[in-house]
């Protein structure tokens, strides 16, 4: 009688799956507010972008004259926002800046290649940064010219940055259709990071434009590529992992939220 109850006890256990083997449980509801929040965010940020964005631009232009940079204004007229985008003067690249720096650079290669930071992305970043600061010296050094002109720089950030702040509710509606989100969490994650990503984009304009007018076009193909749409990736996928975790800790009160497999 006792080793039928032990067997019968034995029987009703159940051994759950290692935990990397479950999945959260994502319905047609969620996919379908996914899709909202991408048709919908999109259309608001466009719109947002209209009335905002000419008086953010107009705001920088004033701030740029008010450093005493010498500037014009460029009339943009991208995906229908019109615009006047502030245009530094760019000093001329010489010869000779172009050589010392082209020499900077190379020394500059040498000591951080001897330095104990092993192989950390610090390194790369710090290398990759001053490789492209050395080939764009060469390259200045046998044209004349480094990269764009001033008007063309500026217009290429300023729509990158229109561009950038578009693709947010894109974005944040892909990423998360595959967790159980709300729609006031999905919401709430595009407004935030359409708001961190304008006060950002402005930022970048006015800073290159300063940037720039002191040091030439010498330094455009490091900030476009290190400073531009990059840092708009690493906004995106801070404020997703904020959400992300704000999620896991509502979940973990709510075991009917995850699926066993």
């Amino acid at each position: 009688m006792s080793t039928d109850g032990n067997a019968q006890s034995r029987a009703v256990v159940t051994i759950r799956p290692h935990r990397s083997h479950r999945t959260l449980r994502v319905n047609a509801k969620s996919w379908t507010s996914s899709g909202l929040t991408v048709v919908i965010g999109v259309a608001a940020t466009y719109a947002v972008l209209q009335a905002l964005w000419p008086r953010i631009i107009a705001m920088l232009s004033r701030l740029l004259s008010l450093s005493g940079v010498t500037s014009s204004r460029e009339a943009d007229f991208y995906l229908g926002i019109h615009t006047r985008v502030p245009v530094p003067s760019f000093p001329a690249v010489s010869v000779e800046l172009s050589l010392k720096l082209a020499g900077i650079c190379a020394l500059l290669l040498l000591v951080v290649s001897v330095l104990p930071l092993g192989k950390s992305p610090l390194r790369y970043w710090i290398n990759a940064n001053i490789f492209v600061l050395l080939l764009t010296s060469l390259y200045a050094f046998f044209t004349g010219t480094a990269a764009y002109g001033n008007s063309t720089f500026m217009l290429l950030v300023e729509r990158t940055s229109i561009l950038m702040i578009l693709t947010v509710p894109i974005f944040s509606g892909m990423v998360s259709a595959f967790l159980p989100f709300s729609i006031v969490e999905r919401v709430g994650m595009v407004v935030l990071t359409v708001m961190f990503d304008m006060v950002f984009a402005a930022v970048r304009i006015i800073v290159f434009a300063l940037l720039t007018a002191r040091f030439g076009s010498i330094v455009e193909a490091n900030l476009y590529l290190f400073f531009g749409p990059l840092m708009d990736v690493v906004y995106f996928l801070s404020i997703f992992s904020l959400a992300a975790v704000s999620l896991g800790k509502r979940l973990s009160r709510n075991a009917e939220a995850w699926e066993w497999l």
